[in-house]
């Protein structure tokens, strides 16, 4: 299954490739500009649930299909999303050249 996988990838990455180099060679770009802006923002708002949905389930250990499935998450992986989102602060390193001056504090 993981060698299918794999040539189906490959195979279609080799056909976006081969698209896009005629879509370019005959000059076919110009035809983006028919799309309706709240077309182009419906397929961006879906790509950045998609990812959203998919890191959260890869970081609670399970499948999130819809927005509806992160209420069935337990506790513990509510407080390992929530570790693993938030950063320590940065503190000053040596070489750091940047002081912040009195009117920026």
């Amino acid at each position: 299954m993981l060698a299918t996988t794999l040539c189906v990838l490959g195979l279609a990455t080799a056909c976006l490739g081969v698209s896009l180099v005629l879509t370019g060679r005959f000059k076919l770009g110009t035809l983006v500009a028919y799309l309706p802006i709240p077309v182009i923002g419906g397929y961006l708002a879906f790509i950045g649930l998609f990812c959203g949905q998919a890191g959260l389930g890869l970081m609670a250990h399970t499948t999130v299909r819809t927005p509806l499935d992160l209420f069935k998450l337990d506790a513990e992986q509510w407080m390992l999303m929530g570790t693993l989102s938030v950063s320590p602060p940065r503190t000053k390193r040596r070489g750091d050249r940047h002081t912040p001056t009195a009117a920026a504090r």
